[in-house]
C-alpha cells in the first residue's frame, strides 16, 4: 500500500515517528492513517516491523487467538510516568502532547483493538497531528479508563537492542523476537527443526516435596513456553487457575513460583488507572481538565466529515494551539 504524503497529514496523521525516523510523515502515520480512517472494518489490528522475528504461524495465531478478543492493546512492557516527569526517556520533547498520566513503551510489535485505533484517529482529528508512537499507544490506552491492556510474556523478548542464538529461540518458540536484523536468520531459524522437548504436562503432587519435584517445578516455565501455543484460550485460562490454586496451599516460595507459571499460561490486564478520583484534585486542576474536555470537543464537532471555510481552519487552528496551553497548564499542576 502506497499513500500520498499530503493525504496523510491533511488528516493529522504526521509526526508520530519523527523522533525515529526525522521525518513529519512516516511509514507509521501511513499505517495508522489506513487502519484508523480507511480500512475501518478490522476489529484487530497487529503492527508488526520488519526486523521482528516470529518463529512460525503458530506462534502468531496462538497470541492472537488468546488475547486480541478481550484486550485492546496487546504490547511488550510499558513503563508509567504519573507524575509528569520530564527529566526521564523523552518526556521532555513530547510533554505537550498529553496532561498526565503518560506511559510508554516499544511498538516493534503491538496488536490494537479497533477501540484504540478509533481514539488514535480521534486525537489525529484534535491536535492536527499524532505523537511519537511510543507513547501515543500506551498513554491514549491508560487515559481512556476503560481499555485492557495486556503484557504477554510472549512479548517480552521485544526490546530495544539484544542478540539472540537459535537455541534461545528453540526454548521459547511461541515468543516474538527483536530486533533480528539479518533477515537470513529469519528464513535459517524457522526452516530448522525445532526438537520437541514436551509432549504434556504431568499431574503436579504438591504434597511430595523433594528435590526432584523443586528441579521440575524450576524447568515448568521453559516447558510451558514450547507447548502453550498449541493449547486454546480456555485451556490456557484453566491452566492458570490451577498453578494459581496450588500457589494456594504452598511455601511462599513456591506460591510466587505458581504465581509466575499461572502468569506464563495467562496473562491477566494491566491494572487500570482512575482518572476520576477528585480527592487529590485542586479546583484548578478541575477547572483546566473541563477546559481541554471542551476544547477538544469544539475541535471535533468542527472537523466532522465536511469542507471547512476559511475561518473554521483559523478557529481550528487557534483552539489547537490553545490546546497546547491548557495542557502545559494542567501538567503543571500535576507536578506542583
Amino acid at each position: 500500500l502506497q499513500f500520498n504524503e499530503t493525504v496523510c497529514t491533511k488528516y493529522g496523521f504526521q509526526e508520530a515517528n519523527r523522533i525515529g525516523v526525522g521525518k513529519s510523515c512516516s511509514a507509521w502515520d501511513k499505517a495508522l492513517y489506513y487502519f484508523s480512517k480507511v480500512s475501518t472494518h478490522y476489529l484487530f489490528v497487529w503492527f508488526i516491523e520488519d526486523d521482528v522475528f516470529i518463529p512460525s504461524v503458530q506462534a502468531f495465531l496462538s497470541l492472537h487467538e488468546v488475547y486480541s478478543p478481550s484486550n485492546d492493546m496487546v504490547t511488550a512492557a510499558l513503563s508509567y510516568n504519573r507524575d509528569g516527569n520530564i527529566n526521564i526517556w523523552h518526556w521532555r520533547k513530547l510533554s505537550t502532547a498529553f496532561a498526565p498520566p503518560w506511559a510508554n513503551g516499544m511498538v516493534c510489535a503491538i496488536g490494537c483493538s479497533r477501540r484504540l485505533l478509533s481514539v488514535i484517529d480521534e486525537y489525529a482529528r484534535w491536535r492536527g497531528q499524532l505523537t511519537f508512537i511510543e507513547n501515543l499507544f500506551h498513554t491514549l490506552a491508560i487515559q481512556d479508563g476503560n481499555m485492557k491492556i495486556v503484557t504477554p510474556f510472549e512479548l517480552n523478548t521485544i526490546v530495544y537492542r539484544d542478540t539472540y542464538t537459535l537455541e534461545q529461540i528453540q526454548r521459547r518458540p511461541n515468543n516474538w523476537w527483536h530486533p533480528v536484523k539479518k533477515f537470513s536468520l529469519h528464513r535459517e531459524w524457522r526452516n530448522k527443526k525445532f526438537y520437541s522437548t514436551l509432549q504434556r504436562l504431568q499431574t503436579i503432587d504438591a504434597k511430595n516435596s523433594s528435590f526432584d519435584f523443586m528441579q521440575h517445578i524450576a524447568n515448568l516455565g521453559v516447558e510451558i513456553e514450547i507447548v502453550k501455543g498449541h493449547i486454546k484460550s480456555f485451556d490456557r485460562y484453566r491452566l492458570r487457575n490451577q498453578f494459581l490454586q496450588l500457589a494456594q496451599n504452598l511455601s511462599k516460595n513456591l506460591a510466587d513460583l505458581f504465581t509466575v507459571l499461572a502468569d506464563h499460561a495467562f496473562k491477566l490486564p494491566e491494572p487500570q488507572i482512575n482518572r476520576n478520583i477528585t480527592e487529590n484534585k485542586t479546583v484548578a486542576h478541575m477547572m483546566l481538565e473541563k477546559a481541554i474536555k471542551n476544547n477538544k470537543q469544539m475541535i471535533l464537532e468542527l472537523t466532522t466529515n465536511r469542507s471547512l471555510s476559511a475561518d473554521e481552519m483559523v478557529e481550528i487552528t487557534e483552539l489547537r494551539v490553545d490546546a497546547i496551553r491548557l495542557i502545559v497548564k494542567l501538567s503543571r499542576q500535576i507536578r506542583c
